[in-house]
């Protein structure tokens, strides 16, 4: 029997799509998905990776909502845009527009 109460789920692994192809992996330790307006919560070690490798992102907490498109990606955010590598506070990344915000970020590369 399909519930509306929030779920917890344990080694995660999706793929997300832009215009109906797919563009991303997730993978994390656990989440939390709630069934009625189908958001997923991540934690733990959380790594969102194009399938392209030009770009991956690691943080602890990342909340996917397919509504907007949009995962957030908070505490700890770290990782690499082609030959840059960049933390920052927060990281939305807007999947249908492959548009990236970054909040407080610190970028290094070839220089």
């Amino acid at each position: 029997m399909f519930t509306e109460q929030n779920m917890n789920i344990q080694d995660v692994r999706f793929t997300l799509f832009r215009k109906g192809i797919e563009s991303g992996m997730v993978a994390a330790n656990a989440g939390l998905f709630n069934p009625r307006n189908k958001t997923v919560e991540l934690h733990g070690k959380v790594i969102y990776r194009a399938l392209d490798d030009s770009f991956q992102v690691q943080a602890q907490k990342m909340a996917w909502d397919p509504k907007t498109s949009v995962l957030i990606c908070e505490t700890d955010v770290s990782g690499f845009f082609r030959e840059f590598q960049f933390s920052a506070d927060r990281l939305d990344i807007a999947q249908n527009r492959a548009v990236f915000h970054l909040r407080n970020a610190t970028f290094s590369g070839p220089g």
